[in-house]
């Protein structure tokens, strides 16, 4: 396990006081956020400003402030428990467990491999990954053949076998159930109208799509993809992405925990053990000595 040293303390009036390069509380007199006072300079900002100044150290304008929350509402909001991870939060509400437990086991299971956080981040580096390329001058068809071939060569490209779960090769491609994504057109119209419809990863999504039948993948571009071309044109890194999308379904969760709330108790996913066609090993008694 690798420990990293934490920083001396500084002495203030007799008391050690800590400081970390994010910020401090210092005690009975004021708290500071990336140098800055959180009473005095950050107390007008609204909580996803103050969520990205933490995440990035930089300042967003207005109109950048309006594409990263309506990111969030747009495309990571919908209310409905039929959804894998907002399922969680509303089987807790109907287990009758607390708020808390449920957002924070429904955000747990959102590192998925299919689906949440993982294709988020991939998407974003997917994304890097071919302009890079690019401005090493490969074009892209041969880039993305080069990206299939070794994820061939891997193994990969079948994101739900078992035990053999990758995030897909071209992540942000492609959707589960229907083809069709109802978010795009209104994360598209709403970064046109701020001025961000014509960033260069905006247009790599266009083109990749073009290029993937190519390949023999019928894939259509998926909101998640959009997303990270929307963030990486304002500046975000892979990483800052992988931060800025770890709470951006909460607002779901929290809707499908009140909903089961409101219901009788373990009236969600009603279903007994007995109903389940279990066709693996069969019970067996442990008979080794208790440790």
């Amino acid at each position: 396990m690798t420990v990293t040293p934490q920083p001396p303390p500084q002495v203030r009036d007799g008391e050690a006081v800590w400081i970390t390069d994010m910020g401090a509380w210092f005690p009975g007199e004021r708290v500071v956020l990336r140098g800055r006072d959180l009473f005095t300079e950050l107390r007008d900002m609204s909580w996803m400003e103050l969520l990205l100044l933490g995440i990035t150290n930089r300042r967003h304008d207005p109109r950048q402030l309006r594409l990263f929350n309506g990111i969030w509402v747009i495309a990571t909001s919908y209310p409905d428990p039929r959804i894998w991870n907002n399922g969680v939060s509303a089987l807790a509400g109907s287990a009758r467990s607390t708020a808390s437990l449920a957002i924070a086991a429904a955000t747990a299971v959102s590192e998925a491999t299919i689906y949440g956080h993982r294709p988020l981040t991939g998407a974003m580096h997917l994304l890097r990954r071919v302009a890079t390329q690019q401005d090493a001058g490969l074009a892209l068809p041969k880039i993305l053949r080069n990206i299939l071939r070794e994820a061939r060569c891997r193994k990969q490209g079948h994101p739900g076998a078992g035990k053999q779960r990758a995030v897909a090769v071209f992540p942000g491609y492609g959707r589960p159930l229907v083809r069709r994504d109802e978010r795009i057109d209104v994360l598209l119209g709403l970064a046109q109208e701020l001025g961000f419809g014509g960033g260069r990863y905006l247009s790599l999504v266009a083109e990749i799509e073009k290029n993937l039948p190519g390949l023999g993948l019928e894939l259509a571009a998926n909101a998640g993809i959009y997303m990270a071309a929307l963030a990486a044109d304002q500046h975000m890194s892979t990483r800052e992405f992988c931060h800025y999308v770890t709470l951006c379904f909460s607002s779901g969760f929290m809707c499908c925990y009140i909903d089961a709330l409101n219901h009788d108790p373990g009236s969600f996913f009603p279903i007994p053990c007995s109903a389940i066609n279990y066709v693996g090993t069969s019970s067996r008694s442990y008979r080794g000595n208790p440790v």
